[in-house]
């Protein structure tokens, strides 16, 4: 049995707005659990969405890293913060839908018979519970992580991979550089350089180029920002340098290929 608490009135024609908020609070159950007693009044923590977005992406790299130990401290993580906070349940399952998407996509990276069925996703939605839910995330996490182990890939293709989501995550970063890299893969700069060619066909320097080229590329085509903007936001401090890059990989200026979009 779960009890809501309705907040406190002092008139007996307010009662019905106590019984309103103890009745809505009680939709809590799919993420608290039963067996709850829920006071309206008590201090109710908020959640984090930009956490929950950062779990995503930890998602993606614990099973491109192909690392069971992280990919389960993840999940529990989300399960105990979603249960900590006041999240609504078409929130949680919308968040949880996401999850199984992210599983999916980074799967299917690497073994394209992964897949990611209706059932799997119409499972989320009609569970009654978050602990239910969860269950049904975690099976779909194992099976992806014994998919990702079928396809074969070496070790240095994988750090290829995860170097290459870093460098599309972090390329606005100005002093993003190939020492940051192999720090966070924790390898050689020497051994990096050399897998990462063998995996890419270029250097380190090359891709990183070319991701903000053609996000710089982008930008002239989709908004109005002046060159010096752009040049910022894809990671040069200097937008002198940015226009030579430009025009040097493109065989035009930011301006003239603005001008003939």
């Amino acid at each position: 049995v779960s009890m809501g608490i309705g907040i406190s009135v002092n008139k007996l024609e307010n009662l019905s707005k106590s019984y309103d908020s103890a009745a809505k609070i009680l939709k809590y159950r799919y993420t608290k659990g039963s067996g709850v007693i829920f006071d309206c009044e008590k201090l109710r923590p908020v959640e984090n969405p930009m956490e929950l977005e950062r779990n995503l992406k930890d998602i993606a790299s614990a099973v491109r890293g192909r690392d069971k130990e992280l990919l389960e401290d993840i999940l529990n993580h989300i399960e105990e913060r979603i249960k900590a906070g006041y999240v609504t349940r078409n929130r949680t399952v919308a968040y949880l839908q996401q999850v199984l998407r992210i599983l999916h996509e980074i799967v299917y990276e690497t073994n394209e018979n992964f897949k990611l069925q209706d059932s799997d996703v119409s499972g989320i939605t009609e569970a009654r519970s978050l602990t239910e839910a969860m269950k049904l995330i975690r099976n779909y996490a194992k099976a992806g992580m014994e998919a990702v182990s079928e396809a074969g890939y070496s070790s240095g293709e994988l750090q290829a991979i995860m170097a290459m989501d870093y460098i599309k995550e972090n390329y606005s970063n100005p002093d993003l550089s190939l020492n940051q890299i192999c720090s966070y893969l924790s390898i050689s700069t020497s051994r990096f350089s050399s897998i990462f060619k063998e995996a890419t066909g270029k250097t380190f320097m090359e891709v990183l180029t070319n991701v903000r080229m053609e996000r710089a590329k982008q930008l002239l085509r989709q908004t109005s920002l002046k060159n010096y903007e752009i040049a910022e936001r894809v990671g040069f401090s200097d937008p002198h340098y940015f226009s030579i890059a430009f025009k040097k990989m493109t065989g035009k200026t930011p301006k003239e290929y603005a001008r003939e979009i």
